[in-house]
């Protein structure tokens, strides 16, 4: 159904990261409508979300390059309850990328939007830019 109105795309997409988020931790409700109203309040076309995901599910010729090609140090970062790409998708590419890292955070769904949970993936990502 198509989102006309501020109230309506608020509704929706709250809903979907509220699914999205999964069952296992907290959802942190007030800052997904902090993060939806920014988004709302800078976008001039809300159909361009519409025009992102058509685009991430076109396979271009580079989008077809084998993982095995690349060579700087990797993280990935997965949790263990996401509803969209479940773990052994995560797993799946870590083991396809000569040398990288997976990190599973338990509970974690398809969104950072639970209390603590964007500090705790940002250390992550702190300590494995921070290493040799």
């Amino acid at each position: 159904m198509p989102q006309t109105t501020r109230k309506e795309y608020l509704a929706a997409n709250l809903e979907t990261w509220r699914v999205l988020n999964g069952d296992a931790l907290p959802f942190d409700e007030p800052a997904a409508r902090r993060f939806l109203e920014a988004s709302y309040n800078r976008t001039r076309d809300l159909a361009a979300a519409d025009h992102h995901d058509v685009a991430a599910r076109q396979m271009t010729d580079d989008r077809l390059a084998p993982l095995s090609s690349i060579k700087a140090p990797t993280l990935v970062i997965h949790g263990t309850e996401d509803p969209l790409r479940p773990l052994p998708h995560g797993q799946a590419l870590a083991e396809q990328i000569s040398h990288a890292r997976l990190k599973v955070i338990p509970g974690m769904g398809h969104s950072l939007l639970s209390p603590g949970l964007p500090r705790r993936i940002g250390e992550i990502i702190l300590e494995h830019t921070a290493s040799p």
